[in-house]
């Protein structure tokens, strides 16, 4: 066997191994971290579209959801409605919903227009402070679960349909913590 055999042969084995393990792979859900293990949320501030400033130790006691998107970023509109579903179903049981713009002052003029057909908070991070401390690779969208005692409960990178339902999942499992 010459040694363009042995490379396809190697190829091809590695595609046939990987098409049987990437659904292993791209089925495994992201898992709410164990309140043991779950760090401290660090304290940030942002004002909204309105101005005014917010703080996320003031929403201590509830179960915050503090999504990361920019008006450039396609499977950030397409994951936003999905939170505004999730907001109206459990708003009542402690949900809040911190959206933060990622949008740098050249964009921004586009937040308001987009964030006022949703229901969640929109707050602004034109300097990037916010991104730097709690989403360093700048990943959009990027959500944290912070649960009510402060602490992160939860992560995720990226959109892909279907990643809705793992969130709610997450979403319902920390709202029943006590």
């Amino acid at each position: 066997m010459n040694i363009i055999s042995k490379v396809i042969m190697g190829v091809a084995l590695a595609s046939a191994l990987s098409i049987i393990f990437l659904p292993l792979h791209a089925s495994a859900d992201p898992q709410v971290t164990v309140a043991q293990k779950r760090a401290e949320a660090p304290e940030f501030e942002l004002n909204d579209l309105k101005g005014e400033p917010v703080r996320l130790s003031q929403f201590r006691g509830k179960v915050v959801v503090v999504n990361f998107w920019a008006t450039w970023c396609a499977p950030c509109k397409q994951e936003i409605p999905h939170l505004n579903k999730m907001l109206k179903t459990y708003k009542d049981q402690g949900l809040v919903i911190l959206t933060i713009s990622t949008d740098s002052p050249q964009t921004q003029s586009q937040v308001g227009r987009l964030a006022r057909r949703w229901k969640t908070r929109t707050l602004l991070d034109p300097e990037g402070r916010v991104v730097a401390q709690l989403n360093p690779r700048g990943i959009a969208p990027y959500t944290l679960i912070v649960d009510r005692g402060g602490k992160i409960a939860f992560d995720h990178d990226g959109y892909h349909s279907g990643d809705e339902v793992k969130m709610e999942a997450a979403v319902k499992a920390i709202l029943a913590e006590k």
